[in-house]
């Protein structure tokens, strides 16, 4: 199996080979119109090591693993491991408190007479002995109120209040009105006009409470002889601190115009050229390309550089 395969190997890389010489001779206009040659780049991939065969052609292996059988499941007896058991079954160890229990039960059965027999317990009928307090009820349990007569028919009360009828223009949603901004005011002015008409010619009644100044004034009463002196406020100087004043720099820019270094200077203007056409020279010669476009120099192949000649080269078994 092995020689068959690479014989079919080696057939494939010699057929490789000969096709990328063909296309490394013939022209090609492009770089990616003809496919790439199968014998360029690095074979390193394809050299895997592989498990050995014996004579049967499958990999040899170590010996199998242990082998075991599916978990059982279930609560049954046969899928437990073993049967159930106690570890106190056929131990030899006996508690002293029971061993003198047991002691003691064999004297008691041993010297035991027909007056002295073991304690039978009673059959399994009980009586009920009464109490000697007569049971009294908590509370009165409530009897159920019976609504039928002798004759079996259900006794009905009184007819109840009787009502109109519901008026259904009263259920219907009341209609918006308008309320206007100025109501207010329009019945204040309304009021004051009642009130002028009520009043005519007559003012409205003032009152003279409110003035706090005496019938006479005070010069009047008590003269202008004994003035008393005027009050003179005294001035207090502040001398508040000079914040609001403008900025004054300790090295001022330089004086005159725009504060220039030098004189300002004078106007130029720059008006706009006109366009004018440019004569060409008559002694010299047009432009005249080389060729006319027809020569034609395609990209070179891929197969074509020296590091892949060098590849392919080592790649091939002589």
């Amino acid at each position: 199996m092995s020689d068959e395969r690479e014989k079919t190997l080696k057939d494939i890389r010699s057929k490789a080979i000969q096709e990328t010489e063909k296309l490394a001779t013939t022209q090609r206009f492009a770089l990616f119109s003809s496919p790439v040659p199968l014998g360029l780049g690095d074979d390193s991939y394809d050299h895997k090591q592989r498990p050995p065969r014996n004579e049967q052609g499958k990999p040899i292996t170590s010996p199998p693993n242990f082998k075991v059988q599916p978990a059982r499941s279930g609560k049954i007896q046969s899928s437990f491991f073993s049967k159930l058991g106690f570890t106190s079954i056929g131990d030899q160890y006996i508690d002293p408190d029971r061993r003198q229990r047991i002691q003691e039960l064999k004297e008691k059965q041993k010297y035991a007479t027909e007056d002295r027999k073991r304690f039978i317990p009673p059959p399994g009928y009980k009586t009920l002995v009464s109490s000697a307090y007569q049971h009294e009820q908590d509370y009165d349990i409530p009897k159920p109120k019976i609504h039928k007569d002798s004759n079996g028919n259900v006794q009905v009360g009184p007819r109840n209040i009787f009502t109109n009828p519901r008026d259904k223009k009263l259920e219907k949603y009341p209609e918006h009105l308008k309320d206007e901004y100025d109501r207010y005011h329009q019945f204040e002015k309304a009021r004051m006009e009642e009130d002028h008409k009520i009043l005519k010619d007559k003012s409205a009644f003032k009152s003279t409470i409110h003035v706090i100044d005496n019938f006479s004034k005070d010069k009047d009463v008590f003269g202008l002889d004994k003035m008393p002196p005027e009050k003179h406020i005294k001035e207090i100087d502040l001398k508040p601190m000079k914040h609001e004043q403008p900025f004054k720099p300790s090295h001022p820019t330089k004086s005159g115009y725009q504060g220039c270094l030098n004189k300002y200077p004078e106007y130029k203007g720059d008006p706009l050229e006109s366009t004018k056409r440019r004569d060409f020279e008559k002694d010299k010669a047009a432009f005249k390309p080389n060729n006319l476009g027809n020569k034609t120099r395609p990209t070179p192949s891929v197969s074509c550089f020296p590091h892949n000649l060098k590849r392919e080269m080592n790649a091939r078994v002589f």
